[in-house]
């Protein structure tokens, strides 16, 4: 009978801990008590069965001295089979009970099989119907919403910190509110509204629709983007405390490092204030001031790298703090990831934005602050690939992040009106499931985008069209500006690809101060052609633009000059 018993008492050592090794990289964290409750009691029935066999053997080493024994009477024989009968049943019934332990082994295997995260995405039709649809999900209740012109960046950044993860934002147009904001506002009317920036950016106008809804109006304004923002941490953190308050430093020349700061801030319960590359604007000069003088400085962290903050700016931060840090990558997004990784390195839900543009991302970062998820920056048409980095970062991908994060119960994905393609929202899916990336398609949504643009070119310059000097007598304004070139090489114009709208930097482009220029406006520019105003710059003020070239020669060639401009 040892002969059956030993090799059963082996298989189910073996068994039970094989199956958990196996259940040891289970990553599903709503299974984590049942697989260690599957553990325990695997583990106590092994050790139930190994003391119940002992017990036997020592039964039958008795029984079989007995059977041995000349004087044994036929009542002992007899005794002794009744007893091998017993044992023979107790054999089949240790068979059964084994099996049904391996049927409990099991379960981890059925739990592994459960789905790990939800991928969820949200869709539009418009950046205005985005906001409106992320206001009904997330912020149905908040009885204040911050209301930010939709073409610029300039001011709506600083909605970043307002928001606090409470407050939703929604787009207007300068003049009046676009008909989904309206149409939200009345279906859902809130007590107060926040409107950022100055009358060039949200008119008064909109301001007397608001009224006319019975809604309360607060206009924070300054006379740039800095004052804005200062005005806005104070708002939220108050720089006549005498409490230890920390501090976030990014650019406000860019988009992508504020955006990823939001999680951040509510972490250190921290302002962000925003910096150009080489000096602290004096409206935030006066907040630190402030703070200072009541001792009242705690960390600061400056979020992206030298070509966003330089080192001159830290070196100056450095006479308010000793604790001065800085989180940076080789790119907005690495940076985003080591941003999200300090934050919150097992977070159970992420969201997930487009990184070129800023309109999902601004959206969706009250979103993130009020669910504590990572906010991931993306861009539009694959994932950052561990391949395409150096080793230093990359940890810091997409890739890595969604293969080595264990925790993660939800995406969302904000694809927006198409600002994210679904190979995107796939390739997530598939690092979840601990697949390999396929190959990203080669020709993407921007590109055929591009092409069908090009086309349109092509056919309206084969149309008959009004000479030059028909067009420049057309013009509703012409006077003159002083001009200066950059061009679209991120290494020649501080780390950017993308404009204040969003598009791409590219000949045909000019930077302009918006308070004389409004975005978007169609103009041309002596000497250098038609051109459209896109992008800004903190140095833009006033009379003055820059014009992008497609070299550093030709931004060399083009010099500091005045030229007439005609606004068509």
């Amino acid at each position: 009978m040892n002969n059956i018993k030993k090799p059963l008492l082996v298989m189910g050592l073996m068994f039970t801990f094989s199956a958990l090794n196996a259940t040891s990289s289970f990553a599903d964290v709503d299974n984590t008590k049942l697989v260690e409750e599957v553990k325990h009691d695997a583990l106590n029935y092994t050790t139930n069965l190994q003391n119940t066999i002992k017990d036997q053997e020592n039964v039958n080493t008795e029984d079989s001295i007995k059977s041995n024994d000349a004087q044994q009477t036929e009542k002992v024989n007899t005794e002794n089979t009744e007893k091998e009968d017993k044992e023979e049943t107790s054999k089949e019934d240790l068979k059964e009970d084994f099996e049904d332990s391996k049927e409990l082994l099991k379960k981890p295997a059925e739990v592994k099989a459960v789905k790990r995260a939800d991928v969820k995405k949200i869709t539009s039709s418009s950046k205005f119907e985005t906001a409106t649809n992320i206001r009904n999900e997330y912020f149905s209740k908040s009885n204040t919403v911050i209301l930010t012109n939709s073409s610029t960046f300039v001011d709506s950044l600083s909605a970043v910190s307002l928001s606090r993860g409470n407050t939703p934002i929604l787009f207007t147009n300068q003049s009046s509110l676009g008909s989904k904001t309206l149409a939200s506002l009345k279906a859902n009317k809130p007590k107060k509204v926040y409107i950022l920036g100055g009358e060039k950016s949200v008119s008064n106008s909109v301001v007397n629709q608001l009224k006319s809804l019975g809604i309360i109006v607060e206009r924070i304004a300054g006379h740039d983007r800095y004052e804005v923002n200062s005005k806005v941490a104070a708002k939220t953190h108050n720089p006549n405390t005498k409490q230890k308050t920390n501090i976030l430093i990014t650019s406000g020349e860019n988009h992508s490092d504020a955006i990823s700061s939001a999680v951040l801030s509510q972490n250190k319960k921290a302002p962000i204030l925003f910096v150009r590359k080489n000096e602290v604007p004096t409206s935030i000069k006066g907040y630190l001031l402030s703070l200072k003088r009541n001792n009242a400085i705690g960390s600061i962290t400056i979020v992206g790298g030298n070509l966003s903050v330089s080192q001159q700016v830290e070196s100056y931060l450095r006479t308010f703090s000793n604790n001065v840090s800085r989180i940076a990558g080789r790119d907005r997004y690495t940076t985003n990831l080591k941003v999200a990784k300090q934050v919150n390195p097992n977070a159970k839900r992420v969201i997930v934005a487009e990184g070129n543009g800023y309109n999902d991302a601004l959206l969706m970062s009250p979103v993130a602050t009020k669910l504590n998820a990572s906010l991931i920056l993306t861009k539009p048409n694959d994932v950052t690939r561990t391949k395409d980095y150096s080793s230093n970062d990359k940890s810091s991908t997409m890739e890595a992040f969604f293969k080595n994060n264990k925790s993660i119960d939800q995406v969302i994905v904000c694809e927006g009106n198409h600002s994210i393609s679904d190979f995107v929202s796939s390739s997530i899916s598939d690092l979840l499931a601990g697949k390999n990336l396929k190959t990203a398609p080669k020709a993407d949504a921007l590109y055929k985008k591009e092409k069908a643009e090009l086309r349109k070119s092509k056919t309206e310059k084969s149309k008959p069209v009004d000479s030059l000097q028909a067009q420049l007598a057309k013009a509703k304004r012409v006077f003159t500006v002083r001009s200066t070139a950059y061009t679209s090489d991120p290494r020649e114009n501080g780390g950017w690809n993308v404009t204040a709208i969003g598009t791409k930097i590219r000949r045909g482009v000019i930077a302009v101060d918006p308070r004389v220029i409004p975005l978007r406006t169609r103009v041309y520019v002596e000497g250098y052609g038609f051109a459209t105003a896109e992008d800004t710059g903190g140095a833009i003020k006033g009379n003055k633009i820059d014009v992008v070239m497609d070299t550093k020669a030709q931004s060399r060639n083009w010099g500091v000059r005045n030229v007439k401009i005609y606004i068509l």
